[in-house]
């Protein structure tokens, strides 16, 4: 015998569900109806999906579709979402069943289905009309398993009727009591088996039918001693569990039951077609919330289940990736050091940017303070010249021009050297005063960036060479 498994943490549905509740009449026509739940006294159905003599009904609680039992072993699937026109999706036989008990769907989407004898069989998706039993469980003890139910942990719960020998039924028929059976995964080991329940009182026979399980309790639906009554055990189930107490109020032939998420039980009876509510806490003391009546024409409750009203899952919008928001373009520099070669006369710069880009760079000096240099077309003065001895010169001399590419943000350094007139100029050894304008231009375009600096140029002091003299 395996230990009972625990219950373990299980991703959330996919799909969003409002719960319902599915009510079976075992009638021909018969139908399954579908109310929107909370159930109150002036609740209607929503729909009637057609399927005759309909004994069990089972949601499957991860997409809502049904299983639908009737009462000669047929067995048919319904996918959702449903309305009045649905038509089962499979239909096929409970094994060699002649009658149908109470269907339960595992989390895989499986459901097992009882077959009011010795055995529950067990049918594997995909369903179809070709679907047989994909396993089963039976043992000596069972005799009319009824009940199919399972906890979060996948255990499998039966209820089991016609037990009790002769010594324990007395002055009543062999058979008037019932127990519970609770097989764990894989369902291959032997089951716990629970005494036969004794009654609430001297003499009384129990016939379970249905039953419901959440992770504080079991209820097991019992019609014996007319108008029945459900009994209450407390989980986890042993094989010393006896009722802790049982549920009479509202009760009237209790063919049916069903927990909504709340842990509220729904009773369906079929003595006066009511659904009996007993709003959660229940205890001892309970009574119910609501008895609604579903039909006062010809309607036998002998199924009913709790579901969703499936509407496809929103897909999960993703959280956009932020778009870079790209950087203007930034042509601005700073001059971080200007530095001057006493021996050459060339200018050396260093200067930091923050985009690739290509730097351009004019260098002059004043015309006519260390000589007069000409220009090589003589128009008329203009701006930009001045006269010197009686021509136009250019105001300004070259003494330098080019440009750098800069690939990266940082620091780039790049020396001008001196033009001829310039080192003419500087050779005069006196300062020579330099109008540097440097120009910017980032790669990623906007407007260039232009600096302007004077600097003062000055050869070092060294020898002059001497002239030489003509031989007398």
């Amino acid at each position: 015998m395996l230990p009972l498994a625990a219950a373990a943490l299980v991703a959330p549905a996919t799909a969003v569900a409002a719960q319902v509740l599915y009510v079976g009449n075992d009638n021909t026509p018969g139908q399954v109806l579908e109310y929107d739940l909370p159930l109150t006294a002036s609740s209607t159905s929503n729909f009637a999906i057609a399927s005759n003599n309909v004994v069990a009904v089972a949601s499957d609680a991860n997409n809502g579709n049904l299983a639908v039992g009737d009462n000669a072993g047929h067995l048919q699937f319904f996918t959702a979402p449903f309305s009045s026109a649905s038509t089962p999706a499979a239909a096929f036989n409970n094994g060699a069943a002649s009658n149908n008990g109470q269907i339960a769907f595992m989390n895989t989407g499986d459901f097992w289905a009882a077959t009011v004898s010795n055995r529950a069989n067990r049918f594997n998706t995909p369903f179809s009309n070709a679907s047989t039993p994909a396993a089963f469980v039976t043992n000596a003890a069972l005799v009319s398993t009824i009940g199919t139910a399972f906890d979060a942990a996948q255990n499998l719960y039966l209820s089991n009727a016609g037990t009790g020998d002769a010594k324990f039924c007395g002055a009543n028929p062999p058979g008037c009591s019932s127990n519970l059976l609770v097989y764990a995964p894989p369902y291959t080991e032997a089951p716990i088996i629970t005494p036969n329940a004794a009654g609430p009182f001297f003499g009384a026979k129990t016939a379970y039918r249905k039953i419901a399980v959440n992770a504080t309790r079991l209820y097991a639906a019992s019609v014996a001693d007319s108008p029945g009554r459900v009994d209450v055990y407390n989980t986890p189930i042993t094989s010393a569990s006896v009722p802790a107490f049982s549920l009479t109020s509202g009760v009237n032939t209790p063919e049916a039951l069903a927990l909504d998420a709340a842990g509220n039980l729904y009773i369906g009876n079929l003595g006066d077609a009511t659904v009996t509510v007993y709003t959660a806490p229940i205890t001892s003391g309970s009574v119910p919330s609501l008895i609604y009546k579903v039909s006062t024409g010809p309607f036998a409750i002998f199924g009913i289940a709790i579901g969703g009203t499936v509407t496809p899952a929103p897909t999960p919008t993703p959280t956009p990736t932020p778009t870079p928001t790209p950087a203007l373009p930034n042509s601005n520099f700073t001059t971080l050091t200007t530095t001057v070669d006493p021996k050459t006369g060339a200018i050396k710069f260093t200067e930091s940017v923050s985009d690739p880009g290509k730097f351009s760079f004019t260098l002059t000096f004043p015309n006519g303070k260390f000589g007069i240099f000409a220009a090589k077309k003589k128009p008329k003065c203009k701006t930009g010249q001045i006269k010197l001895k009686g021509k136009c010169r250019p105001a300004k001399v070259g003494f330098g021009s080019g440009t750098k590419t800069v690939a990266a943000p940082g620091s780039v350094s790049f020396t001008v050297t001196p033009s001829a007139s310039a080192t003419k100029a500087l050779n005069s050894r006196q300062g020579l005063r330099v109008t540097a304008t440097l120009t910017y231009q980032s790669v990623r375009g906007g407007a260039p960036v232009s600096h302007t600096q004077t600097i003062t140029d000055k050869l070092g002091k060294g020898k002059k060479k001497k002239k030489k003299k003509k031989g007398k």
